[in-house]
């Protein structure tokens, strides 16, 4: 969602600062919940963390593994 409203215009990598608590809320689920999640998707290397900033390293990706989660 958060990449559908805010993605560069051009092929560059999707990064935004969100806190883990601002993640949860979105996602209407605990932060503990939010981190673990994020994890799995670093080790999926789909994505990339740097404190509170988020970098979505495969999109495609992402949107399928992420719909097993609805």
């Amino acid at each position: 969602m958060l990449h559908h409203i805010y993605q560069p215009a051009d092929n560059a990598l999707f990064s935004i600062p969100i806190s883990r608590e601002d993640l949860a809320a979105l996602m209407g689920t605990a932060k503990e919940t939010a981190s673990r999640l994020l994890s799995d998707f670093r080790d999926e290397s789909l994505i990339r963390t740097q404190g509170s900033r988020i970098t979505i390293l495969d999109v495609q990706k992402l949107a399928k593994v992420s719909a097993l989660y609805d």
